[in-house]
């Protein structure tokens, strides 16, 4: 199943701080149920606990890369690769475009996420009508975290490393978003 969630924000701060956020590794710790988020050169790893109607519960494993960013005069854009693995080893896939255009007080931030769900996990089929709507909600979260605490990003390199407590707060386990 595929589906394509698109979704913008005004954020007040301008383009190129928006973008080197929203392709940082802080940034990914807003995603609900996020546990653990690491860089390993240009890949973003980290766990999800999902607890979702119509999807057993789980602890998947992703793997993200945030392309390069283009940029023009007041905006620019990057797509982020998504590989979602399922403790059985089924995968789902996501692209996520986050388009920017700056504005007089700050930056337009859009962003769209193309989701391909396996029609299966540990042989049990999924209701992908309701997990979509579970998905999409996660997506509004993550993109109102990200707006919502926009900094200067740590660089590649700098050996960090953390865990999610409430709602992106660094230090324990987040709960899942369910």
């Amino acid at each position: 199943m595929e589906f394509t969630f698109c979704r913008t924000v005004f954020i007040e701060n301008p383009v190129d701080l928006v973008l080197d956020w929203c392709r940082s590794r802080e940034a990914r710790g807003y995603w609900p149920g996020t546990v653990e988020v690491r860089s390993m050169g240009n890949e973003i790893v980290y766990e999800v606990l999902m607890k979702a109607p119509g999807v057993p519960p789980a602890r998947l494993s992703v793997k993200e890369y945030p392309g390069p960013i283009e940029s023009w005069v007041n905006g620019g854009m990057f797509v982020s690769e998504q590989t979602w693995r399922w403790p059985s080893g089924e995968e789902s896939r996501a692209w996520s475009t986050y388009h920017c255009e700056g504005r007089a007080e700050g930056t337009e931030l859009e962003l769209t996420m193309r989701v391909i769900l396996p029609e299966a996990v540990e042989g049990q089929a999924l209701d992908t009508e309701r997990l979509s709507r579970a998905i999409n909600h996660a997506a509004a979260h993550y993109l109102d975290g990200i707006a919502g605490n926009v900094h200067t990003p740590r660089r590649p390199g700098d050996g960090f490393s953390f865990r999610i407590s409430g709602r992106g707060k660094p230090e324990t386990e987040r709960e899942p978003v369910t």
